[in-house]
């Protein structure tokens, strides 16, 4: 998944998602040049363990995800947490080669080890999306449900670009135009109905699972440090 930096002219520094739990990012933020403690914001598109598994780590930060996802997660973890595999309902894997109980297994495993309330720390700081907390000039959230109930993207609104930040509600470029993953979105119908409205915009996106590319010419970026 894709971690976005934002430094702003303010001297405010925002990072949107935060990874997979126990993955190398204190290592990553060193290499060029940051520690937890140095940002302001986190913003979370989503709750998903892939994109906030790093959010305690910024214990310092103000948290910002969606009133609606927080709930939807809970209660999605803890149906995980306590039924049995063989009692969870068949999710629709024929297109991926991982097995179904396999899938489930690991999902399941995921939310035992890495409960939400471990991986995002002192929930004291959460500030709700809905409420349209405070942010730096030239950037805004949006809701874009349908991967989840309370997914948000970022947009980021420069001087010389603009840049959609879209978590999973466009996880790639282009293959959440095919049906293969369908089965990873709360609502597949939604899903789609909000990938096509964020395909549309003009400027750079940064999707959840893909590089940055300049939607206007549909073309990827090489640079991964971004003046807008």
């Amino acid at each position: 998944m894709t971690s976005c930096i934002i430094q702003c002219p303010t001297g405010e520094l925002v990072i949107v998602d935060t990874g997979m739990v126990g993955a190398q990012l204190p290592d990553l933020l060193k290499q060029l040049g940051y520690y937890p403690d140095n940002f302001n914001i986190v913003i979370n598109t989503h709750l998903h363990p892939d994109h906030s598994g790093g959010d305690g780590l910024f214990d310092e930060s103000r948290l910002l995800v969606s009133s609606t996802e927080m709930e939807a997660q809970k209660k999605i973890e803890q149906r995980l947490r306590e039924i049995p595999l063989k009692q969870l309902v068949e999710a629709p894997t024929q297109y991926v080669s991982l097995p179904g109980d396999r899938l489930r297994a690991d999902l399941q495993e995921l939310a035992r080890l890495y409960p939400l309330e471990d991986r995002l720390g002192d929930t004291a700081r959460v500030e709700y999306l809905e409420d349209q907390p405070h942010l730096p000039a030239g950037i805004k959230t949006y809701p874009a449900p349908g991967h989840t109930p309370g997914h948000y993207v970022v947009c980021v609104e420069g001087r010389r670009n603009r840049l959609l930040i879209s978590g999973d509600a466009l996880y790639h470029r282009n293959s959440w135009r095919n049906s293969d993953l369908d089965w990873l979105h709360f609502d597949q119908s939604l899903f789609k109905k909000t990938a096509a409205q964020l395909a549309t915009f003009t400027g750079l996106i940064l999707p959840g699972h893909d590089a940055i590319f300049d939607n206007r010419y549909g073309e990827y970026l090489q640079d991964e440090v971004l003046y807008v």
